[in-house]
């Protein structure tokens, strides 16, 4: 027991120098890929924010009028900037898991950049992007008096870190999947488009009869969707939300991913 004791500490030190390595290595891919994806041409990289709050804009824009179905202060252009802005949170990430190894694939020849890096340097992007985009929209829509200030704030930041971290699970198992396999690779568009009715992004569970909400529950992007809302409204119920089970769910996710992640690494070959 005594003998081990000395080591212990170089142990720790090695992890967290370990760990601060992997904190710069994701700073430098996430700086890269904001370079290669917005670079500085037309308004350079304000296109990390502009091209998301164009299509909330128009998105909201069509529902401004809308009726609001319950709650005084659920109003349907706070409404929908929440949503929309959560969903293309998952939108983002999920879609462009495909071919994210091949369009990096030379930067693997440096030994501490690693698949997982990658990804989530990838998707801090497009969550930084998209939570950028919320808050000016939110901001403006309090300014004109189309919303209120969030009433449950940490909810609604909760919300957008699980919407990422269920986004990051599914990707790595997108990613481990459809590396080299282009047939497997173009469901990735249709299968996002496919989950927008079912993500909860534009509709409260309460509103959808009890024959279809008992499967919605059991689809946690219906239930971060559900947080989300009840950290910005006042009136929203938080009786549809469950943090736990997103959180197995997310877990369970992510484990198989990362599996299929190291399975892949044995497979991608640097030229």
């Amino acid at each position: 027991m005594a003998s081990s004791l000395p080591h212990s500490p170089g142990r720790i030190g090695r992890f967290f120098g370990a760990l601060s390595t992997q904190k710069r290595v994701i700073g430098a891919l996430f700086l890269r890929e904001l370079h290669s994806r917005y670079g500085r041409d037309n308004i350079g990289y304000l296109w990390l924010i502009a091209e998301p709050m164009m299509l909330a804009s128009v998105i909201t824009l069509l529902h401004a009028n809308a009726p609001t179905h319950f709650g005084s202060d659920i109003g349907p252009v706070p409404f929908t900037i929440i949503g929309y802005t959560i969903f293309i949170v998952f939108r983002g990430i999920f879609s462009r898991a495909d071919g994210a190894v091949e369009s990096n694939q030379m930067l693997l020849h440096h030994r501490m950049v690693t698949i997982t890096d990658i990804m989530l340097a990838r998707a801090m992007l497009e969550i930084g992007g998209c939570f950028i985009t919320m808050c000016i929209l939110m901001s403006l829509a309090i300014s004109l008096g189309y919303a209120d200030w969030p009433e449950r704030p940490l909810h609604l930041l909760a919300a957008y870190a699980q919407m990422g971290w269920w986004s990051v699970a599914l990707a790595f198992i997108v990613v481990g999947v459809t590396y080299g396999n282009e047939t497997l690779a173009r469901f990735t568009h249709p299968i996002a488009y496919f989950c927008v009715p079912l993500s909860g992004a534009f509709y409260q569970l309460e509103w959808i009869p009890e024959s279809f909400r008992k499967y919605l529950l059991w689809w946690p992007m219906a239930l971060i969707c559900e947080q989300a809302r009840y950290g910005q409204f006042r009136s929203a119920t938080s009786e549809y939300m469950d943090v736990g089970y997103v959180a197995i769910v997310c877990t369970l996710l992510t484990y198989c991913g990362l599996l299929l992640v190291r399975r892949l690494r044995r497979r991608v070959h640097v030229h």
